[in-house]
Order: C-alpha cells, then structure tokens, then sequence
C-alpha cells in the first residue's frame, strides 16, 4: 500500500523519491518484525529478572516458564506475522541475556541483547581486567555460563565478588558494612546514613 501511495498515487513528489519507494519500504517492514522479536524477548527476559529469579522451588518455576509460554503464545508469536527470529521456552533463561554493559567503561551504559558467546566474556573479561588494575584486592574470576547469567542478574536486580564487578560496570561506588559482633541497629542506621549522604549530598551513584 505504501509503496503503491509513494509511487503511483502521488505523481507529484520528485521522481527520486518515487524511484526509492520499495528501498524506504522494506527496512521499515524488516525493523517491524525485528522490533516485535525484540519486544517480545525483553518481556520475557524482565519476567525471568524480576518474578522467576526470587522462587525458590522448581514446581514454582515450572508453573511460571508454563504462564510465559502461554502468554508468548497468544500476544507475541502470532500466527499471520510470525517473529522474525523466533525462541522457545526451552531456550529460557539459559541464553536470554539482556543488560546495559559498556564495551569500556568510558563508553554509554545502553540496555540491550547480548548473546552468551566469546563477545560478552571478552568484554566483562576486560571490565575484570580493569577492576584488577586498580583495587588492592584483585579477583582471579573465571566467567563461565553461570558466572556470566549470576552477573547479569545481579547487576540490574548478591555474592560479593560479583557484587563488586557488576558495581564497576554500571559506574557505582560500592558501599560496604563490616559486620561485627556487636553490629547492632544503631550502628547499621549509622552506615546507611553514610550511603544516603554518598547518594544525597556527594550526588554519587552507589549500591
């Protein structure tokens, strides 16, 4: 229809554009379909982060990989316009792996799809590398699946070493308590009172 509008029911636009009517086209069709296997994804993926990650029992998870099933089902995978790229729950959450990590530190923070391959532990491999440079405790991590899917998880959402990766990459300074024995609730109203003026008055981003 578009097409058809461009270059025949408008004699009157240049004929540059009239000529360039199917190539303004079909990528706009492409990123639709690209869009919706995006979408669909992403809101499978923030299921998995905020609601699966916290159940603790596998007949719970069970229940709740069978709800996303049956809602990719019947509101994404439609059977006229099928995703371009389309995924199953088996794949779930296994390779699923959306987050915000900056190739280098330096570089903009944008929340997209990594697939678990050689790229993404090369660049949490570097991030490592560059937390390794400069803290007095260097951590020799080896980043496999797991350790990669544990990270991601924690980094948008615990266990210290991670923790303290994850802190790097998204550009926070850490905020640590040391728990001793007699640590009580006024001494841990006392260390948060430090993280809201690190967060308040310094204006730094902390975890």
């Amino acid at each position: 229809i578009i097409v058809g509008f461009l270059s025949n029911q408008k004699p009157s636009l240049p004929a540059t554009v009239q000529e360039l009517a199917q190539p303004l086209v079909d990528p706009s069709v492409e990123l639709y379909h690209k869009a919706s296997s995006t979408v669909a994804k992403l809101w499978t993926h923030e299921g998995y982060r905020v609601f699966r990650d916290r159940l603790i029992d596998n007949a719970d998870r069970n229940a709740f990989d069978q709800v996303i099933s049956d809602v990719q089902r019947d509101f994404f995978i439609y059977p006229k316009e099928p995703l371009s790229e389309p995924f199953v729950i088996e794949e779930l959450p296994n390779q699923l792996v959306f987050a915000d990590f900056p190739e280098r530190p330096a570089q903009p923070q944008i929340y997209k799809e990594f697939k678990m391959d050689d790229e993404l532990s090369r660049i949490l491999m570097d991030h490592l590398d560059d937390y390794n440079l400069t803290s007095q405790k260097p951590m020799h991590l080896i980043l496999f699946d797991d350790a990669i899917l544990h990270l991601a998880q924690i980094a948008r959402s615990g266990r210290q070493s991670l923790i303290r990766l994850a802190a790097l990459i998204a550009n926070c300074k850490l905020q640590t308590v040391e728990v001793i024995k007699s640590y009580g609730q006024m001494v841990f109203r006392e260390d948060l009172k430090k993280s809201l003026r690190v967060a308040g008055e310094k204006k730094q981003q902390c975890v």
